[in-house]
C-alpha cells in the first residue's frame, strides 16, 4: 500500500461521522386528509379527535370530522359535527350544504329548509342549494314555494333536467296538470331514455284532460301492452274507435289478458264490427268462464245479432255464476220471451220479481206471456197492474194493454 493511500485513509478516519437528520414534525391534519382520500375514515376520525383535544374550537377540524363520520356511515355524529361548525362559523356555505344533505337523508325536511335557504341566499347562482331547497319544500308540503324555486332554477340552467322534472311534480301537487305537463315534456326531451318519466308524462296529460296527447305518448311504446292498452282506451273514450282497435290489437297480440280482450271487444263494437267483437268476446269467455260480466257482455253481443239461442246459454250460465244477479235473470227472461219459450220465461221472470224486479216491465212481460198461453184471468190482472204502474211512461205498450184489457174483460166475464 503506497504512502499516499495510507494518508488518505488516515484522513478519512479522522473526519467526524455524518449525523442522521431529525424526522420532520408530525402534521395530524395532513395525515387525516390522506386517510380520507384513501377511504379510511376511522383512522381520520381518531387523528382529528386528537387535534380537537388540543384545539376544540377549530371549525376546520370539526368540518373534516363531519366528513369523516359521514364516510363512516355515522350520520348522528356527522350531524353533531356540522352543527358545531355552524355554531362557530354560522355562514360557512359548505357546512350548511352538508348538514342539510344529512337532514334530508334523515327526512328532517323542515330543518333542512332553514340551512338550505341560508345557503341559497349566499350563492343564488349555484344549482345545488336551489335544487335541494326545492326538494325540501316539496317534501314539507309547500309545492307553491317549491315551484318558485324550480322555476328560478330552470331559468338559471335550461339544461338542468332534474329541475324540470321536479317543477312538474310541484305543479302536479297543486293539481295544475296542464301546466305540469310542460316542464315534463322538456325533461323527457333532455332524457329520452327515461321511460318512467314518459309514462308519468302520459298520466299527467290524462289528468290534464288531453287524451289524444296522452295516447300519443303511450304509442311510443308499442311493445308495452299496458301502454298500448291505455292508448287504446283513451282513443276509445275520445271517440276514435278505429284507432283504438289498431292499438288494442297490438296489445292483445303481445299479451292477451282478459282486460285487453275486453277493451278490444268494446272498441270493435263501437267501431261497428259487431261480428269480430263477438269473436273476441267468445275468446274472452273461454279464458274467463267464471266471470259474470264477461258472460253478460258476450250474451248481449249475441242478442244484438239475434243469436237468441246462444245468448240464452250465456245468460243461463250467468245466473248460475251469480244467482242473485237481477241483470242476468232479466236478460235470460228477455231471450226466452223472444224465443217464445213462455213456460220457462214465466219461471225466470218470477225470479226477477223475487230479486226486486217487480216493475211495470215485469207485469207487461208477464201479461203478454200469459195472454199468449190463453191464461186469460191472470193475463188480465197483469195488464191492469201494468197500467197502474206505468203512468204514461210507455205509451205504445199502454195502448196495447188497454185494448187487451177490454177484450180479456169480456172473455173472463162470459
Amino acid at each position: 500500500m503506497t504512502p499516499a493511500i495510507l494518508f488518505l485513509l488516515a484522513a478519512l478516519a479522522q473526519q467526524p461521522k455524518a449525523q442522521t437528520p431529525a424526522p420532520p414534525a408530525r402534521d395530524p391534519m395532513s395525515e387525516a386528509m390522506k386517510d380520507l382520500d384513501a377511504g379510511k375514515p376511522q383512522q381520520a376520525i381518531a387523528t382529528l379527535r386528537e387535534v380537537l383535544a388540543q384545539n376544540p374550537d377549530n371549525f376546520a377540524v370539526w368540518f373534516n370530522l363531519g366528513i369523516a363520520y359521514g364516510m363512516a356511515g355515522d350520520d348522528v355524529e356527522a350531524e353533531t359535527s356540522f352543527r358545531k361548525v355552524l355554531s362557530l362559523e354560522p355562514k360557512l356555505y359548505e357546512a350548511q350544504l352538508n348538514l342539510a344533505q344529512l337532514l334530508l337523508r334523515k327526512k328532517k325536511y323542515s330543518e333542512a329548509v332553514e340551512f338550505l335557504t341560508q345557503a341559497a341566499e349566499q350563492k343564488p347562482q349555484e344549482v345545488r342549494p336551489q335544487l335541494m331547497l326545492g326538494k325540501a319544500l316539496l317534501a314539507t308540503g309547500k309545492p307553491a314555494e317549491a315551484e318558485a324555486r324550480f322555476k328560478a332554477l330552470t331559468a338559471l340552467d335550461s339544461k338542468q333536467a332534474e329541475a324540470f322534472l321536479l317543477l312538474s311534480r310541484a305543479l302536479g301537487a297543486q293539481e295544475k296538470w296542464a301546466e305540469a305537463a310542460v316542464p315534463l315534456v322538456t325533461y323527457t326531451g333532455l332524457n329520452p331514455s327515461d321511460t318512467a318519466a314518459q309514462m308519468e308524462l302520459a298520466q299527467t296529460l290524462e289528468k290534464a284532460k288531453k287524451p289524444a296527447e296522452a295516447a300519443a305518448v303511450y304509442r311510443r311504446f308499442p311493445k308495452d301492452p299496458a301502454a298500448m292498452e291505455r292508448a287504446g282506451v283513451l282513443e276509445l273514450d275520445a271517440g276514435n274507435a278505429k284507432q283504438s282497435v289498431m292499438e288494442l290489437e297490438l296489445a292483445v297480440q303481445a299479451n292477451p289478458t282478459p282486460a285487453l280482450r275486453f277493451a278490444l271487444a268494446t272498441a270493435l263494437l263501437r267501431s261497428g264490427d259487431v261480428e269480430k267483437a263477438t269473436e273476441v268476446a267468445g275468446a274472452l269467455v273461454a279464458q274467463q268462464p267464471g266471470n259474470l260480466e264477461t258472460r253478460l257482455f258476450y250474451g248481449r253481443l249475441l242478442r244484438d245479432q239475434k243469436k237468441y239461442a246462444p245468448a240464452v246459454e250465456q245468460f243461463s250460465a250467468a245466473t248460475k255464476l251469480k244467482p242473485d244477479s237481477l241483470d242476468a235473470w232479466n236478460e235470460l227472461t228477455g231471450m226466452l220471451v223472444l224465443l217464445k219459450n213462455y213456460p220457462a220465461a214465466l219461471e225466470t221472470i218470477e225470479k226477477c220479481k223475487q230479486l226486486g224486479g217487480e216493475t211495470a216491465a215485469y207485469y207487461w212481460f208477464r201479461a203478454i206471456m200469459l195472454d199468449a198461453l190463453h191464461q186469460n184471468k191472470p193475463a188480465l190482472e197483469s195488464y191492469q197492474r201494468f197500467l197502474e204502474m206505468s203512468h204514461e211512461k210507455s205509451p205504445d205498450e199502454e195502448f196495447k194493454a188497454r185494448q187487451r184489457v177490454r177484450i180479456l174483460t169480456r172473455i173472463v166475464n162470459r
